[in-house]
């Protein structure tokens, strides 16, 4: 009997259409797939069926769900979905791993051969499998997916022209839209001496992007300049910075993969896209006016052209849109393939299904303290933390992560998918609650 497959997104944005994906795979399978809104799911957790539980990550504050979940009876298994950039594997040990957490996953899904390493080498890991099927993320960046993103894109061009200069920024714990956040107590805030060093480095950083941007609308006066800031981020300082260039567009809307796909050029520092936009084949740039490796995300940057000044940044560029290449590392292919697993065969979305299914025989037993606890947690996330201003569970900053979705929505997202991969035909569509959805074949 196959079990069903709980597959929650916390950013819609982000992964929705991944784990879409990964949906109607699990639901051809012949798995019951409930999908959608992570926060959603876990207000009504008492009342979804007993099935393997994909977790976005294994950090503390996921604590109480975890236990929750187990005592509904689910089998956990987990990849971490920001789980390729990190300063050092000692600092990722420290910021993305609860230990008691970790511990209760079943299996472990690697993006890659590098990502399998790090969490093999954890020195609490004791011996969990890992499989190394890469992430429906990665299968959305293979070109047969690429037509998925077609009316996005040329969207974009008819906006921005069809060579514009995206920027993208990742500077959430020092320019957080939520500035309390970053205070102590605050979500942002450095807890150790190590972060409150490392913010130090990134504000130079910071003030380095904001310099850097007045200079493209200069250098470039009659192309467009985007800034996609993380949604984390407060967007008035990179408004300011602009001065009042008309070309110049500070905006985060929609997935970052359509902007990649329809930019002229990307220019990052240690950002995720940058990885992304590599998978992608698109031209990309690591700005590095400063440098120190104990803080910088040296993945993002490896796989990317390696400039260190604003002039060496507008050179490249002009070249760029002028029909000229980058220079980029040697061994840039075989970090890819390290990086992201199933690049070719298989998706991602197929081995996970097949690595989930040998792991979900023999259900826990669902107890009725799992039951209690799952209802309270519900009753007092809906009737009250929603409505606190300012507190992550407010139902306005929860909308920047998960807008939100139509079961019609997702059966359009769902054909696109299909034509696509040639399949998907004859997937059902049922809403279960706002924004969570059960898949069936």
């Amino acid at each position: 009997m196959s079990v069903p497959l709980i597959i929650p997104s916390e950013t819609q944005i982000r992964e929705f259409d991944a784990k879409l994906l990964l949906g109607c795979v699990g639901a051809e399978r012949g798995h019951q797939v409930i999908v959608g809104s992570r926060t959603e799911m876990h207000w009504h957790a008492a009342r979804l069926p007993r099935g393997v539980y994909v977790a976005k990550d294994f950090r503390g504050s996921s604590r109480l769900m975890f236990h929750i979940l187990r005592d509904l009876g689910n089998h956990i298994v987990a990849w971490d979905e920001e789980g390729l950039v990190h300063a050092s594997d000692e600092r990722y040990y420290k910021q993305r791993i609860a230990p008691d957490l970790f511990d209760l996953v079943e299996l472990f899904l690697a993006w890659g051969d590098s990502n399998a390493r790090t969490l093999t080498r954890y020195p609490g890991y004791k011996g969990t499998p890992v499989e190394v099927s890469g992430n429906p993320r990665g299968d959305m960046m293979r070109p047969e997916f690429r037509p998925f993103f077609a009316d996005e894109v040329a969207a974009l061009h008819a906006r921005y022209g069809r060579d514009f200069i995206l920027v993208n920024t990742n500077f959430g714990r020092i320019n957080h839209i939520q500035p309390h956040q970053t205070k102590p107590g605050g979500t942002a805030a450095p807890k150790d001496d190590y972060m409150r060093a490392s913010n130090a480095y990134f504000t130079q950083l910071f003030n380095a992007f904001k310099d850097l941007l007045p200079k493209l609308a200069q250098a470039f006066p009659d192309r467009a300049i985007v800034l996609r800031p993380h949604p984390s981020e407060a967007h008035a300082p990179w408004m300011a910075a602009a001065g009042g260039a008309t070309n110049v567009h500070v905006i985060h809307e929609g997935g970052v993969l359509p902007w990649l796909l329809a930019a002229g050029i990307l220019i990052h520092n240690g950002c995720t896209t940058g990885m992304e936009a590599a998978a992608l084949d698109r031209p990309v740039i690591a700005y590095r006016p400063v440098r120190d490796d104990a803080f910088d995300f040296a993945l993002p940057n490896t796989l990317s052209a390696d400039i260190d000044s604003d002039q060496g940044v507008i050179e490249a560029c002009r070249a760029v849109l002028a029909g000229g290449t980058l220079t980029y590392g040697a061994d840039r292919e075989a970090v890819l393939d390290r990086t992201f697993a199933a690049r070719r065969g298989p998706l991602a979305s197929e081995r996970i299904v097949d690595a989930i299914a040998g792991t979900s025989r023999g259900q826990p037993p669902r107890r009725l303290s799992g039951i209690l606890r799952a209802e309270v947690r519900g009753l007092n996330k809906r009737l009250i933390a929603q409505h606190i201003p300012g507190g992550k569970n407010h139902k306005a900053y929860q909308a920047t992560r998960f807008p939100g979705v139509s079961a019609d929505g997702v059966r359009a997202r769902i054909a696109t998918l299909g034509a696509c991969a040639g399949r998907f035909g004859g997937i059902r569509v049922h809403q279960l609650a706002p924004n969570v959805f059960e898949l069936t074949a």
